[in-house]
């Protein structure tokens, strides 16, 4: 006989609010900053950056794009001593070559297929000895395939660091 013997059929991977394969997305510190010393004469003269990393728990078929950005001032939750926004530079994101890039737009992407993406960014050196002070890193969107992560999962989404001074407990 003759007839259809074929029929069409679409997959649909979850989506929002569901349980499934959605990664989660966070954001860690790997290593806090240590301001550079002018003349040479600190423990580490040339500084050292404070490093993040941000993570998917699962890979994505398609690039996710992630707004981040530091928070300074009064915007710190914290007891202690705030940084400023003039104590650091500005972030970086490690490239798939391996070479620091600037943060454009405070816009990065995951790319397809990854789970993590290094950040960094380094402290100022002003001269000025400080006691030291506390800032984050924080993830305020992001998104694949047009799903908002920030919406769909739960994840840690700001990653705390401190600057030291060169001087400070060195």
């Amino acid at each position: 006989t003759v007839g259809d013997w074929t029929a069409a059929a679409t997959i649909s991977d979850e989506g929002v609010n569901q349980e499934g394969d959605l990664p989660t997305i966070s954001i860690t510190t790997d290593q806090n900053a240590i301001e550079a010393n002018e003349d040479g004469e600190s423990f580490d003269p040339a500084g050292q950056a404070a490093l993040f990393t941000i993570t998917l728990s699962t890979e994505s078929e398609y690039d996710t794009v992630v707004s981040v950005g530091k928070v300074v001032g009064d915007a710190v939750d914290t007891d202690f001593n705030p940084a400023e926004a003039n104590d650091l530079g500005g972030l970086e994101y490690k490239d798939a070559e391996g070479a620091w890039q600037s943060v454009v737009d405070g816009q990065v992407t995951i790319a397809a297929g990854s789970t993590t993406l290094e950040l960094r960014t380094t402290p100022t050196a002003d001269g000025i000895y400080e006691d030291v002070e506390d800032f984050a890193v924080e993830i305020t969107g992001a998104s694949t395939n047009s799903v908002d992560l920030v919406e769909a999962t739960v994840g840690d989404w700001t990653a705390a660091a401190t600057i030291s001074d060169e001087g400070v407990n060195q």
